[in-house]
């Protein structure tokens, strides 16, 4: 995404979480989440809570409707897109991932985005961006975006007491959501049982 002075989108609210990487310049997320972002050069913000949301380079300009980050059909090189006449003020990549919930829902405890400093991610986001313009370039940028959204929960020092937490209270859900996802492996009840911390004859 190339955005010029007094420029900017908007997403609607959707199911995705939103992935968004300051290559240069700076901009910032306006929306419900917790007031305005602040996004500068290396800053990568995840976007967890699907609500509608906007990037501006500045305060009050008109955005236009991103419809790619919320509706868009899959790709295999992702698209450039560009915003605003005038002078260049930033570049970003842009993506959106697919998340499968424990339960169906974003547990309430995690906040509704995470922000992360690239110089904290395992990836170089500007080889990412160059490996982007090639054919499976969309895939390349989605496990990226995966791999950075992954350290940023292992960052969050209750996050794994969260979805225990979760496990622990509801796991009939749970082993519904294992056989769901896996419906070829050869489950058995103590394997399940195992699984959510329960025994055999209990679950």
């Amino acid at each position: 995404m190339e955005l010029t002075d007094n420029s900017g989108f908007n997403v609607a609210h959707s199911d995705n979480v939103a992935f968004y990487a300051v290559l240069e310049g700076s901009v910032a997320l306006q929306g419900s989440l917790r007031g305005e972002i602040p996004l500068k050069t290396g800053d990568i913000l995840i976007v967890l809570s699907g609500e509608a949301h906007a990037i501006r380079t500045a305060k009050g300009v008109t955005t236009s409707t991103l419809d790619y980050l919320a509706e868009g059909d899959p790709v295999d090189t992702p698209p450039l897109f560009s915003q605003g006449e005038g002078n260049h003020r930033a570049r970003l990549l842009c993506g959106k991932l697919k998340v499968r919930w424990p339960f169906g829902q974003k547990p309430k405890v995690i906040p509704p985005a995470f922000k992360v400093n690239a110089s904290d991610s395992p990836v170089n986001l500007h080889n990412i961006e160059r490996l982007t313009s090639f054919s499976g370039g969309a895939s390349i940028l989605t496990r990226a975006a995966s791999l950075i959204a992954t350290m940023a929960f292992q960052n969050q020092s209750d996050s794994e007491e969260t979805f225990l937490e979760f496990v622990t209270n509801n796991p009939v859900e749970c082993v519904k959501q294992y056989i769901e996802k896996h419906p070829f492996s050869d489950w058995t009840v103590e394997i399940l049982a195992k699984k959510v911390g329960m025994g055999r004859s209990t679950l």
